[in-house]
């Protein structure tokens, strides 16, 4: 019998240029999603983590981890990427700009 690999940012998205540091945060958010974890922060939901892959992915035009999110059901084109995604990226390892109105 085959075994059968978890998805990582590897599978999902194999020519990404993310930093070790990043490819980890990517991973650990992934398996959360796969898991269904809604109770891994007291404040962030399953929804969030999946918003926070599309941050990722829209910011490093990573069309494999979108694709794979909206796919997989964990996240709908028409939910909304919020600031406090981008800061709380910010803290584990990516130097993302929230999009200015100008």
């Amino acid at each position: 019998m085959q075994k059968i690999e978890s998805p990582t940012i590897d599978i999902i998205s194999p020519s990404n240029k993310y930093t070790e540091q990043q490819q980890k945060t990517l991973n650990y958010i992934i398996q959360i999603l796969l898991n269904n974890e809604d109770n891994t922060h007291p404040t962030l939901t399953v929804k969030d983590m999946a918003m926070m892959l599309v941050t990722v992915g829209t910011s490093f035009g990573d069309v494999g981890m979108i694709t794979w999110v909206y796919n997989n059901k964990y996240a709908k084109p028409s939910d909304l990427i919020y600031r406090y995604h981008f800061k709380i990226l910010n803290t584990l390892g990516f130097s993302l700009e929230f999009p200015s109105n100008e």
